[in-house]
């Protein structure tokens, strides 16, 4: 990935294509790791540090951050320490949040449930941070089953 300055260029590792982000004159704020970005528009054009990144790509960069950092008091940090078994034991447990949720009534449950989908989507994210997986990944795999049947691709599966 290439990062446009005003007075110099950095190229960052990006997969598949190059980005392209104008940093503002005088802002000396470090450029954010953003070749984790995932929506190919965000490949296509140039945008200032200001513009807003999709939540989920703000929430992926933080994660990676607090891996590389490991910063203390961090709930992230702690997590990460625990390695895949507390991470999956809070996988496990929002997940099934998220059921007991959906199964409540009315607007309440509605967003009983988009809450602890948010939690199930965030401890999902630290564990893909975890296995040095991202959201291209993530996307990648999706695109390669897109069109095809769920049971035909299940079915399909390498037994172990």
């Amino acid at each position: 990935m290439r990062v446009r300055g005003t007075t110099a260029e950095q190229r960052l590792p990006c997969r598949g294509a190059t980005a392209y982000i104008a940093r503002k004159a005088g802002d000396s704020e470090p450029f954010r790791q953003a070749a984790r970005l995932r929506r190919p528009k965000f490949f296509t054009r140039e945008f200032a540090m200001s513009d807003p990144l999709p939540v989920l790509d703000q929430l992926m960069l933080t994660i990676e951050e607090r891996k590389a950092s490991r910063s203390a008091g961090s709930y992230t940090t702690r997590l990460l320490e625990g390695g895949v078994p507390a991470i999956g034991k809070k996988v496990l447990e929002e997940a099934a949040e998220v059921v007991e949720a959906a199964g409540e009534p009315h607007a309440e449950g509605r967003e009983h449930l988009v809450r602890e989908a948010a939690d199930l989507v965030y401890h999902l994210l630290v564990m893909l941070a975890a296995r040095d997986a991202t959201l291209d990944d993530v996307e990648e795999e999706l695109a390669r089953r897109f069109g095809i049947s769920g049971l035909e691709e299940k079915a399909s599966r390498k037994k172990k």
